[in-house]
């Protein structure tokens, strides 16, 4: 019940109830493949007692509903990630929703069932294709930390020929980087960093250096675009035709195209005399080319830049 308490505006006092299970999330991912697929999501225990004992169910639209009862422990005010030991075989491309929804709470009934279920729509893919993982590495030539990771990082790249596709935004810390531009800033401050070296593999902080297994993980986790590249160069001027063609339905995303000059030389307050992957200018802004991909459709992206407005060395 709820006890309003006079003399104030808009205070409410709650009673805790001994069982109340929220649904915070469906992990499932946006697009999935035709075949198997599993249902996943998290819950937080709002109660006061602790739950033993879970009973919930799924449904993703035009399939059977699938129940299963979870034997697990969430203290009071603690979330968990649960995973349906039951997946559904999707058989179309069509869209569907996926529904998740508390049944019971330790064999008895949820004492707030208005939080007990979550909807996702979800697209379906009817193919993938080879992952090429992104490795963005934000370092600077005034960095000590940075030469270390450096070098690991080299030979991290030395032992995946064709495995990896690499960018390096240079930052002026703790000196002045002479390559340090505008959209490597947007980066820096996109992803949070709290110095360099700083390192994210497909959007994703794995640590730094990015480990072999890292590395591998992301390598054999199935791509559902292919991305494809291609250039000439007139005087110095570089003119870019870039290539998109989704397996899936997939939109409100960004497309990043960067120029990078694979060898730098210069001497670097950090001792260091060669750089590496330097990203020169972002095509597009650094805010990236906004895409809503169709299943089996292109979409093509052209740019061109003076490339002897950027720090390049060698338009070769």
């Amino acid at each position: 019940s709820d006890l309003w308490i006079a003399g104030f505006d808009d205070v409410r006092a709650l009673v805790q109830k001994e069982k109340n299970v929220t649904v915070t999330s469906i992990n499932t991912p946006d697009v999935v493949k035709v075949g198997e697929t599993e249902a996943s999501f998290t819950v937080v225990n709002n109660g006061s007692k602790a739950v033993t004992s879970l009973t919930a169910k799924y449904q993703f639209e035009g399939y059977e509903e699938v129940a299963q009862n979870f034997t697990t422990y969430m203290a009071p005010n603690t979330s968990k990630n649960l995973t349906f030991s039951v997946p559904t075989n999707i058989v179309g491309f069509n869209p569907v929703k996926l529904t998740v929804t508390i049944v019971a709470v330790n064999n008895t009934t949820d004492a707030d069932e208005s939080d007990n279920t979550l909807e996702k729509n979800i697209s379906i893919a009817w193919g993938d294709t080879q992952r090429i993982p992104m490795i963005e590495h934000f370092s600077g030539s005034g960095c000590g930390p940075c030469v270390p990771i450096n070098a690991s990082m080299k030979t991290l790249s030395e032992n995946n020929p064709g495995k990896y596709t690499d960018t390096k935004y240079a930052i002026s810390a703790p000196s002045t980087d002479t390559h340090q531009t505008n959209e490597g800033i947007t980066r820096y401050y996109y992803y949070e960093c709290e110095g360099v070296p700083s390192i994210r593999i497909d959007g994703l902080d794995k640590g730094r250096p990015i480990s072999q297994s890292t590395l591998d993980s992301r390598y054999n986790t199935p791509a559902l675009a292919d991305v494809r590249g291609a250039f000439n160069i007139d005087g110095n001027t570089l003119n870019v035709t870039a290539d998109f063609m989704a397996y899936a339905d997939i939109t409100g995303v960004k497309a990043f195209i960067t120029v990078n000059e694979k060898v730098i030389e210069k001497n670097g307050a950090n001792g260091e005399r060669e750089f590496h992957h330097i990203m020169l200018k972002m095509l597009g802004g650094d805010e990236g080319t906004s895409l809503n991909l169709k299943a089996g459709e292109y979409q093509r992206l052209t740019f061109s830049h003076n490339m002897s407005t950027t720090k390049m060395q060698d338009i070769n």
